[in-house]
């Protein structure tokens, strides 16, 4: 019975691996910006970008700003033409839930501006997220798909109670 378990413990993962590495997607790449921070917490926003929000829009988890030749393909980014209250609006959440326990990352919450490129290295939008764990996947024609951001993955187990060893 072990063994059984055993190979098909093995055939599952064997599974999974080739599974992942069947993606097609041609992967781009995010940096963390501190000016991109300065844009979202006080600048203006830059023009050559359209703005999507992902979450509730009082409470964006993140700000997409991305460059008009590139057309993003998800339902979870909701697009916005930001007015100046608007980003009044949100510049007070921001300054107000950095107090704020994340459940999700499991600390506090804050949001970080992120550079966001195309596998050549070529800018093609900015990122303010709570959440740093990003990927950005080009598509054919110009699309782009920018997965909502997630918690980097924490050194706690499924449950919160019993801590993983490193």
């Amino acid at each position: 019975m072990l063994m059984w378990s055993l190979r098909t413990m093995m055939v599952l993962l064997l599974l999974v691996t080739a599974g992942c590495a069947a993606g097609k997607g041609q992967y781009g790449t995010a940096t963390r910006s501190t000016a991109v921070d300065r844009v979202f917490r006080s600048g203006p926003l830059p023009a050559e970008y359209r703005y999507f929000y992902n979450g509730v829009k009082g409470e964006p988890t993140a700000i997409l700003g991305l460059s008009r030749e590139y057309s993003l393909r998800s339902d979870f980014w909701t697009e916005i033409d930001i007015s100046d209250q608007q980003m009044l609006d949100w510049r007070r959440f921001f300054l107000q839930s950095m107090t704020w326990y994340d459940d999700r990352s499991h600390g506090r919450m804050t949001y970080d501006g992120y550079r966001l490129f195309d596998q050549q290295g070529k800018m093609v939008g900015i990122l303010y997220s709570r959440y740093g764990w990003i990927v950005v996947e080009f598509l054919p024609d110009n699309g782009i798909l920018v997965h909502p951001p997630q918690p980097q993955v924490s050194h706690h187990s499924l449950r919160e109670d019993i801590p993983m060893r490193q």
